[in-house]
């Protein structure tokens, strides 16, 4: 515990300031270029849905409800359009 009590208590050589105030290396030129940024269209581009796609998203969000909240009944209306399915 004593040798623990040692090592935290070393003081380390800190840099002077003007070594940590000096003037940054110059950056190399290079021609070729990895990455380089070129224009792109925009990020979120608009996706229009139609009647149908925004009635079955929203049919999804209420059979989801209806598994979190009552898996049973939601378990029958799924064997029910299975069974109409076949």
């Amino acid at each position: 515990m004593l040798l623990t009590f040692k090592k935290a208590a070393k003081t380390e050589k800190l840099p002077s300031p003007d070594e940590l105030v000096g003037v940054p290396p110059a950056l190399q030129r290079v021609n070729d270029l990895v990455g380089e940024a070129e224009e792109a269209e925009g990020a979120l581009a608009g996706i229009e849905l139609s009647d149908d796609a925004m009635k079955f998203q929203k049919m999804v969000e209420q059979v989801e409800d209806l598994v979190k909240t009552r898996p049973d009944d939601a378990a029958a209306l799924i064997n029910r359009w299975v069974t109409e399915e076949t």
